[in-house]
């Protein structure tokens, strides 16, 4: 069972099974509770203006707004005309009185896009922004499916002679770590009809989603981790000396769980708690 505590709701608690390792967190870092010695994990205070919607990013002859709710604040959401929450299981946090349209597109993150996604795009968000409308677009961090939310517009709205490669657009003028996974970045240029680049093949930024994420770990201490408090927004490779956090996460076929942390330089995938037992 796991139990939520500490500053920033970091969680603490027994990690895998077997472990009697707890962690408490500190405004210094994640360090464990019950003595010995750790390297901190120093938790970043930056604001993320390109997070909170306060940036807006260029597709084609638009503007849309991308943030993400690990880094959203209170007051966040002002001055817009629609959210766009392409996550279910974020709350949209609106003051009292606020009135704000909500166009949901929710779909399991490190996933591509649903099905109709293009339709989507064409008849429900181009419209809204041909209109004037202030759109936000968000996930989690702000980054897989975000990312690929922009990359799919500029695709769209952009020819391949005035952008030839939608993701790298994508980074360069929202985030570096936008599209996540190779799935998604597939679905981006099959909107254009076109396969996949070569390039992009073996780039060491995108993940095998059809693998989930089991090959991919924190290193070093094991433990029950949250993506969402990850202080970088970052995975570690096995056998990394960092320590992180994995997010609960919807594995392929649609069942669910906890990723475990990966013991330092081993990659095995440790034993998920169930839902029932987050509980």
């Amino acid at each position: 069972m796991i139990e939520q505590g500490g500053k920033g709701g970091l969680p603490t608690g027994h990690g895998r099974k077997g472990s009697d390792q707890a962690w408490d967190w500190t405004e210094k870092g994640f360090v464990p509770a019950s003595g010995g010695s750790a390297k901190k994990l120093k938790i970043k205070k930056d604001s993320h203006p390109a997070h909170r919607g306060k940036k807006a990013v260029q597709v084609g002859p638009y503007q849309i707004y991308p943030g993400g709710t690990r880094y959203l604040k209170e007051g966040d959401f002002d001055g817009f005309d629609v959210l766009i929450p392409l996550d279910d299981t974020r709350a949209i946090r609106l003051e009292l009185g606020q009135t704000v349209q909500v166009l949901g597109c929710p779909w399991p993150d490190f996933s591509p896009p649903p099905d109709g996604f293009e339709e989507f795009l064409l008849d429900k968000v181009i419209p809204l922004l041909q209109a004037g409308k202030k759109v936000m677009v968000y996930c989690i961090g702000s980054h897989g499916r975000t990312g690929t939310f922009l990359a799919s517009l500029i695709a769209l709205l952009e020819n391949r002679e005035q952008t030839p490669d939608p993701i790298s657009a994508a980074r360069k003028r929202h985030c570096h770590k936008s599209v996540e996974t190779l799935e998604q970045a597939e679905a981006i240029f099959a909107l254009r009809g076109e396969d996949l680049p070569e390039s992009y093949s073996n780039d060491p930024s995108l993940r095998d989603y059809s693998l989930g994420i089991t090959n991919y770990g924190t290193g070093g201490k094991s433990g029950v981790y949250y993506l969402e408090d990850l202080a970088d927004d970052s995975f570690n490779p096995p056998g990394s000396s960092r320590y992180g956090y994995l997010d609960q996460a919807r594995l392929p076929g649609g069942s669910q769980g906890t990723f475990g942390a990966f013991g330092s330089g081993t990659g095995v995938k440790e034993s998920f708690p169930t839902d029932k037992e987050l509980k």
